[in-house]
């Protein structure tokens, strides 16, 4: 997990302000995972790159140890085990990260140190970071969100209890330096929350639950607002509906592409009839949403691919594309979505076995691939965050960290 920084004797603001000339919207794509870098005298860097290579964030051994070993580590308010640091919530519109660290503390009956869990914000335009002093128990998926001013961020917390009209989020201020319980209504009071993710968009923070095929979909509210209204964006009823029809298995994804929320839906596994074909009942394969927001109807339809079958490959289509087939990837794993580009919602990234590659799934063109070189067991979206970077951040931070660059352009073919 170590990593060394580049070099004090280049001058990476260079490099950085020439990479980005011709570039419009720059954006990369961010592992979860920090590095950790044992001897450096900043609490964070960021390591750029163009896509589809993986780009960096790196802190220093204040913010999680460099190696800590998982014998360590013990269980703190967390239902597993983390070895590294994680970002688990992110204001990409702000350059704010949420991460959960393993830090050593000192122990009365030992001279090691053992290894606690905590939480730091991480500010990439000022290369700082903020510890959050632990929250309590109970509070689902905290996420981080800037206040509309910029001068301060808070963190937050969701408590939905099933049977109650009443929920609560648990809100720690950058301002405040304290923790403070706001009650809220509960949209869906009867509802066992199951919550994979926290976007902050819009001035609001929203909970993503794709759990449930009857009643998968966001939860949302202003948390800086005076009095808060949580509400809920329940996904297509047909989508959900088809799932439970056929009896087929799904997966979900949902970022913020093109200055909206998109929501990426792909049905697969389907119960096959007698004659061998499968039983979709005419829903679309692989969909593309846009949610608006509010209780109903809250979303529209942008794409939909519909089924088109050979062998075992519910994504055939991709095969069938005589760019991918240069490329010489393996055809022997299903693809599985890993992100959308910001800038261009009909350009999707896949995860194939080792690989990342970005693919238009209206002109059916692969544009560009590389080796993720994660060694993680589940690879999955909540691996990699899709980072536009502003404007307003790039240049600041390229200034106030000497050691951050964006590297030199690669082909697309690596």
């Amino acid at each position: 997990m170590a990593s060394s920084p580049p070099s004090d004797e280049s001058d990476p603001l260079l490099a950085l302000a020439s990479s980005l000339a011709g570039t419009s919207d720059p954006w990369v794509i961010l592992r979860t995972v920090p590095r950790v870098h044992a001897h450096d005298d900043r609490d964070l860097f960021v390591e750029l790159t163009h896509p589809p290579h993986l780009s960096f964030l790196t802190v220093s051994t204040r913010v999680s140890p460099a190696r800590p070993r998982p014998r360590q580590l013990k269980r703190r308010r967390t239902s597993s085990v983390i070895r590294h640091p994680r970002i688990l919530s992110a204001d990409l519109s702000a350059s704010l990260f949420l991460t959960v660290t393993p830090t050593p503390h000192p122990t009365a009956s030992s001279n090691s140190a053992a290894m606690d869990v905590c939480c730091f914000v991480l500010d990439a335009a000022s290369c700082t970071s903020h510890r959050v002093p632990d929250p309590n128990p109970g509070f689902a998926r905290l996420g981080v969100i800037a206040a509309p001013d910029g001068a301060s961020f808070m963190v937050v917390g969701l408590r939905c209890p099933i049977g109650n009209d009443r929920a609560s989020l648990y809100c720690f201020s950058s301002r405040t330096g304290g923790w403070v319980t706001k009650d809220v209504n509960s949209p869906r009071p009867h509802r066992a929350w199951t919550l994979s993710d926290v976007i902050a968009h819009d001035g609001k923070l929203w909970w993503v639950d794709t759990s449930s095929s009857a009643t998968k979909g966001l939860l949302y509210c202003e948390p800086f607002a005076d009095q808060p209204s949580m509400s809920f964006v329940p996904f297509p009823n047909h989508v959900t509906a088809v799932e439970a029809r056929a009896k087929a298995t799904a997966y979900d994804y949902v970022q913020v592409a093109d200055g909206t929320l998109r929501w990426v839906h792909v049905l697969c596994d389907l119960d096959e009839t007698a004659d061998e074909a499968p039983s979709l009942n005419g829903a679309p394969l692989l969909s593309i949403y846009a949610v608006l927001g509010g209780d109903d109807d809250g979303y529209r339809l942008e794409l939909e691919v519909l089924p088109h079958w050979r062998g075992d490959f519910s994504l055939c289509f991709i095969w069938e594309s005589d760019s991918f087939k240069a490329t010489e990837m393996p055809t022997d794993e299903q693809p599985v979505v890993a992100l959308i580009d910001p800038n261009d919602t009909d350009l999707l990234y896949f995860f194939l076995g080792d690989y990342l590659f970005g693919f238009d799934i209206r002109k059916h063109v692969v544009l560009g691939y590389a080796p993720h070189g994660m060694a993680d067991p589940d690879v999955s979206w909540s691996s990699l965050l899709a980072w536009k970077l502003p404007p307003a951040h790039v240049a600041p931070t390229a200034r106030r960290c000497g050691d951050t660059y964006l590297s030199t352009a690669r082909t697309a073919a690596g």
